[in-house]
C-alpha cells in the first residue's frame, strides 16, 4: 500500500455498491429533509474523494 492510487475498475467497484447503498437510505428518508441532506452530502463527498484525491492507475 505505497502506491496512492488505484484502477479505475477499483474505484467502480467501490462506487456503485455506495451509490446504490446511498440511494435507498435516501429514499427510504422521504419524510426526514435533514436525512436526506445528510446522506446527499456523504455521497458528494465520495465522489469528490473518489474522483479527484484518489489518483487513477493505468
Amino acid at each position: 500500500m505505497t502506491k496512492r492510487s488505484m484502477t479505475l475498475r477499483s474505484k467502480l467497484t467501490i462506487l456503485v455498491p455506495v451509490t446504490a447503498l446511498l440511494a435507498v437510505g435516501f429514499a427510504m428518508m422521504g419524510n426526514v429533509p435533514v436525512g436526506r441532506a445528510i446522506v446527499a452530502a456523504v455521497w458528494v463527498g465520495h465522489i469528490v474523494y473518489f474522483g479527484f484525491v484518489v489518483k487513477s492507475e493505468r
